[in-house]
């Protein structure tokens, strides 16, 4: 999917589609942003059951396999990521904002620091400002990022998520 959503060729096709046909690729837009950033959420739920299982087995066999599992993983997610972010310059900024700020009330932290890198590349992207109504998400959701940074996190990620988001409120 990574490869396609760079592929000149294709972007190119893209920049032909009839204006009917636009909110029909949003929605697929939106399916495709949705459904990568789930299953960015499931390898990494593969990849720390893998980690904690080389933990907890120590034969040099089991450590191959793991080690295996997680260069795969690995591969896998950067595949993933790149797809997102080329789905996240493709993707409308209403659709974008409604994905995000659901993002950013997930439990799992991880997700929610996905969704801040992806805001904060998305706020850097934006060349003038954007419509009034939309002013009005973008001010939504400062209230997520509040309860971000005051929300406990577990050990190590608070930094990280912390930074993220002072730098994305920054730009709103």
């Amino acid at each position: 999917m990574a490869q396609l959503l760079s592929s000149r060729t294709f972007l190119t096709q893209l920049a032909h589609v009839p204006s009917t046909e636009e909110d029909r690729l949003q929605t697929c837009y939106l399916g495709l942003f949705q459904a990568s950033l789930l299953h960015l959420q499931y390898l990494s739920a593969v990849l720390s059951k893998a980690t904690q299982e080389a933990e907890e087995v120590q034969e040099k066999e089991g450590e191959e396999d793991e080690e295996d599992i997680e260069a795969r993983v690995h591969e896998e997610t950067t595949d993933v990521e790149t797809a997102i972010s080329n789905l996240n310059q493709l993707l409308a900024l209403p659709d974008f904002l409604t994905v995000i700020a659901s993002l950013l009330n997930h439990r799992d932290h991880n997700v929610q620091r996905r969704a801040l890198t992806l805001l904060k590349a998305k706020l850097e992207s934006l060349s003038a400002l954007p419509p009034t109504n939309l002013i009005l998400q973008f001010v939504a959701l400062t209230k997520d990022l509040a309860a971000i940074l005051v929300a406990p996190l577990p050990i190590g990620a608070g930094r990280h998520t912390a930074l993220i988001t002072q730098q994305t409120g920054s730009f709103l």
